[in-house]
């Protein structure tokens, strides 16, 4: 949450830092079934890098988390953003 509100703020070191400390927290949890913490700070992740400017780091945060969670609608959706910020053609569109 904290990350997210320094998003909203602007400052995006604060909010990026904190959302990276949260995935950290997140990848130390053993897999359970349902899932211990419901949040994906990843996609929260991504979605500020976009914010703040830096997709080629939100597509990494993406494809990060796609390797955990393959064929994650938000991730995929989230991957698409940032490959077309950096103007890559969407993979998930036809050409015009």
């Amino acid at each position: 949450m904290a990350g997210e509100l320094s998003g909203r703020r602007g400052k995006w070191d604060d909010a990026i830092r904190s959302v990276q400390e949260a995935v950290s927290l997140e990848d130390a949890i053993p897999y359970n079934e349902p899932p211990v913490w419901h949040h994906p700070p990843r996609q929260v992740l991504g979605a500020l890098l976009l914010e703040a400017g830096r997709p080629a780091d939100a597509e990494r945060v993406y494809r990060k988390d796609l390797e955990r969670f393959r064929e994650n609608g938000w991730s995929l959706f989230g991957l698409m953003k940032s490959l077309e910020a950096q103007g890559a053609p969407s993979p998930l569109l036809p050409d015009p």
